[in-house]
């Protein structure tokens, strides 16, 4: 029987760590249920939940220089939600 994954986390301005331990902090409230999608050399985390409300914001991660930037939010905040990229455009689905 596969054993279970251990959870990536994804913390704002702050680099992947694998797994993600307790005492790990970030500089700002870590989110869960977003989406990610890979486009060029970035992968955009969109929308997601900071544990009080949903979010529409947008960061993407720029996998050469490993840095994170703040990138336009959404309209609509959004939990759950499904990232992909198609034809070169990001896509939210969902949430």
């Amino acid at each position: 029987m596969p054993q279970p994954l251990e959870p990536l986390c994804l913390c704002s301005r702050h680099q992947f760590s694998f797994p993600c331990l307790p005492e790990q902090q970030c500089e700002r409230n870590p989110s869960s249920r977003a989406g990610v999608a890979l486009l060029n050399d970035h992968i955009y985390v969109v929308g997601g939940f900071d544990g009080t409300a949903h979010l529409s914001s947008v960061e993407a991660y720029n996998i050469r220089t490993d840095s994170w930037t703040t990138v336009t939010s959404m309209t609509t905040p959004r939990c759950y939600v499904g990232a992909t990229v198609l034809r070169g455009r990001l896509y939210a689905i969902a949430g």
